[in-house]
């Protein structure tokens, strides 16, 4: 039981049958380069390169296979916030694990067609997440669904307020609990609306606009 302080109370010793193995500094240099970027310094580089949060940072650097996806993206749309948010998001949703994300059916380029659309204004993001799930079931392009399900943005006004006025019209209870101060009456005419324009229409105009009307039926 006695303590054991130092190397020989343990007994080492070399082992007899290995020859010295010696190093030069160049040949340690080569190696040093070999090695592959390590999972602590890739999360730092994200953190600077592309102003990601830790969490952010570490959940896109979970996986290498994520990581690469998410830098080709990065390199094809210079919104790398927008991109991660929609990985993380949207686009993991899709997948039972990130690890599954080698064999996503999406490119990062038809990834980022999607999102070009969406950052454009051409698309909701609530028709964005839409065109996404179409894309994963039929691996047709964001451009083609988006015209084939009328999933552009609605800039027309007339059009915005007719739909409006149709929501309005077949909900007079809802607009009646609005005059007399019901908030949550409110969100479920924009809900509404929303619902006629299959996500098509911009929440913030929709809201604008839907008050403006209100405002007209209470007169």
């Amino acid at each position: 039981m006695r303590s054991k302080e130092y190397a020989h109370d343990y007994r080492y010793f070399p082992e007899p049958d290995l020859v010295p193995f010696v190093l030069s500094e160049k040949e340690i240099e080569e190696i040093r380069k070999g090695i592959p970027e390590l999972p602590e310094e890739r999360i730092e580089r994200f953190k600077r390169d592309y102003s990601l949060s830790p969490y952010d940072a570490g959940v896109l650097t979970s996986e290498k296979a994520l990581s690469t996806y998410y830098e080709s993206c990065v390199r094809l749309l210079s919104k790398p916030k927008l991109i991660a948010n929609w990985i993380m998001g949207p686009v993991l949703e899709q997948l039972r694990n990130p690890q599954e994300i080698e064999h996503f059916s999406i490119s990062p380029e038809r990834l980022v067609s999607l999102l070009t659309a969406l950052e454009r204004g051409e698309i909701t993001q609530l028709a964005a997440k839409q065109v996404l799930g179409i894309m994963v079931q039929t691996g047709e392009s964001a451009q083609t669904i988006i015209q084939r399900e009328h999933l552009s943005q609605i800039q027309d006004v007339g059009a915005l307020d007719r739909l409006i006025e149709e929501a309005i019209g077949e909900n007079p209870k809802t607009v009646s609990d609005y005059h007399r101060g019901k908030e949550s009456a409110m969100m479920y005419l924009i809900g509404q609306v929303m619902k006629k324009t299959k996500g098509s229409a911009n929440p913030e105009k929709v809201n604008q606009r839907l008050k403006e009307k209100l405002e007209e039926t209470r007169k």
